[in-house]
């Protein structure tokens, strides 16, 4: 891989009205980060680039979101990036998404179905399977709905430990068949044979469990912005993210960051649009995400922080717009934005920026 200089540039206005010759040849000059009237120039070396998009082992390039971080981030972000302020979020987290159920109507299981079928509890694992059920960055256990189907005894172990009751569950289950649900689901399969249990051992209904992360994220967001704080180690589906701190003890301090306004921008900027006013989240997207780096809080730093989150992390979330204008997050964002060193107009425009991106989004969905 060679040190070429490859150049990021936003042009600030219609391109033929801007890319003229003589532009051009100041942009090809450049080497170090440049704003102009009419553009805006990133320069990075290509082995640098490269380096950037590889993934934890550094064996594959995974890609590193140049859309997103060279073009549509503000201004003033670009040196943090260079300076280390913010960095991608894999560097400090193991990142993967939920667990998949599989047939949702064996495997996750309501009040009604366990009490219908009186299954022992031992065989049941709280599981979060909704944003509806995450009212606040602490996740509370009365509010998660869903339990998910855990059993790895084969049916003779079953009936000879006396689980009749999970027993007859797996058998009422081995008797029922797909129903068709869109383009890519078939009919009038047996849940036994149905391609993703297969590989499910000692039996098909025997899931195996992802270990539970620190944090949990919505791989869909619309106007509602969290990092769910999960110390009790609650399973999640795969309609969310979750990831595991490398170092255990910044758990909680590493959640406090997450759940600042800065990094809400970021979700905003390196999401990908969806229908319905929302967007998405997909791995490399969350992997690629700039967050503040923690080794840049000292003690003092870290405790304020810390206090000022607890001060957040049990009340009610809203959405988004109206979470900016809360005296508590506020002051969390601000000890923060003073740790990074942002000025008072970049502060403005991290809320100005997230405000507006949010409603362009929402008006979107308000013409379709």
């Amino acid at each position: 891989m060679t040190d070429n200089i490859i150049r990021f540039v936003s042009f600030k206005d219609k391109f033929e009205q801007t890319a003229n010759s003589e532009e051009m040849l100041k942009i090809d000059k450049i080497e170090e980060i440049t704003t102009s009237i009419n553009w805006r120039t990133y320069p990075i070396r290509q082995n640098i680039l490269f380096e950037k998009g590889l993934d934890d082992k550094k064996t594959n390039y995974d890609g590193d979101k140049w859309g997103a971080k060279y073009f549509r981030l503000n201004d003033f972000f670009l040196p943090l990036i260079d300076k280390q302020v913010m960095i991608p979020l894999k560097n400090i987290c193991k990142l993967e998404y939920g667990n998949k159920p599989g047939i949702v109507e064996f495997f996750l299981i309501d009040e009604e179905t366990k009490n219908g079928f009186n299954i022992e509890n031992r065989f049941l694992k709280k599981i979060i399977s909704s944003t509806k059920e995450i009212n606040t960055i602490d996740i509370k256990e009365d509010e998660i709905k869903k339990f998910i189907f855990v059993c790895n005894l084969k049916m003779a172990e079953l009936r000879k430990k006396g689980f009749s009751n999970v027993y007859n569950y797996i058998s009422w289950g081995s008797n029922q068949k797909t129903r068709k649900k869109g383009s890519h689901t078939i009919a009038n399969i047996n849940w036994p044979d149905v391609p993703s249990v297969l590989g499910n051992t000692p039996e098909w209904y025997s899931i195996q469990l992802k270990e539970p992360g620190d944090f949990i994220v919505p791989r869909l967001i619309r106007e509602r912005y969290f990092f769910a704080y999960n110390p009790r180690k609650f399973y999640d589906t795969d309609m969310f993210f979750h990831g595991k701190f490398l170092i255990p003890e910044d758990a909680k301090f590493g959640v406090a960051l997450l759940n600042s306004t800065i990094v809400y921008l970021m979700l905003e900027i390196f999401g990908r649009q969806n229908i319905e006013g929302r967007f998405n989240i997909y791995g490399p997207d969350l992997k690629s995400l700039l967050v503040p780096n923690l080794n840049l809080f000292n003690t003092k730093q870290r405790t304020m922080i810390l206090q000022q989150f607890e001060e957040i992390r049990n009340r009610d979330l809203q959405k988004i717009r109206d979470e900016i204008e809360l005296n508590d997050r506020i002051l969390m964002d601000n000890l923060i934005f003073d740790a990074i060193g942002l000025s008072k107009k970049e502060r403005e425009e991290v809320y100005n920026t997230l405000c507006k991106l949010v409603q362009n989004r929402l008006e979107k969905e308000d013409s379709v």
